[in-house]
């Protein structure tokens, strides 16, 4: 049983999405993706995990950033295109302040060594949380071996080839669908 399944899920008003949204923006560094997981399925409870999962893999598929894609997504479900304009705000509004006052300061703070190591830390660490989330829904390819080879191809186009991700998705979402719905059409 989920932690969300455990107890009731938290009131949806536009003021709970804005702090929600403002609250995952403001959590982490990078890789927000297991903090968003975390906000909105387990302290929330407003999706199911594989709710989750399913409109992720739709924002991963969409242009654009994919924590921005599933905030739009959760605002739309949530109050229409109101709440699309509340979660934005609220994911964004408190990034581009911090960013606005950093970048007025940029080249005192930029210069300092220690800031370099600084970001060199912080991008190792949004990479262990991308791994450790990826590691985390690995379970679910067991047993499907179709997902587990554009999981590889995937991996391989981007990370060790050096591909654009877009023309790895141009060749690989349309062989993706293709199959999807050869393997439904079969099963019925």
């Amino acid at each position: 049983m989920s932690p969300s399944a455990a107890s009731p899920p938290a009131r949806r008003t536009r003021g709970a999405l804005f702090l929600a949204m403002a609250r995952l923006t403001l959590s982490g560094v990078g890789g927000l993706l297991p903090f968003a997981e975390r906000i909105l399925v387990h302290d929330l409870g407003w999706l199911e995990r594989e709710e989750f999962v399913r409109l992720l893999a739709v924002c991963q598929a969409l242009p654009g950033p994919n924590l921005i894609n599933l905030a739009a997504v959760v605002g739309l479900q949530s109050f229409g295109w109101s709440g699309v304009l509340v979660a934005l705000a609220g994911l964004l509004g408190p990034s581009l302040l911090i960013l606005a006052v950093l970048a007025s300061h940029a080249s005192t703070w930029l210069a300092h060594p220690a800031s370099r190591g600084a970001l060199h830390g912080m991008a190792l660490v949004t990479a262990g949380l991308v791994l450790g989330m990826g590691l985390r829904y690995l379970p679910r390819l067991r047993g499907q071996a179709v997902g587990a080879v554009f999981s590889v191809a995937a991996f391989a186009g981007v990370g060790l080839l050096h591909w654009p991700l877009p023309y790895v998705m141009l060749a690989l979402v349309p062989l993706a669908v293709t199959l999807a719905r050869r393997r439904q059409t079969r099963s019925g």
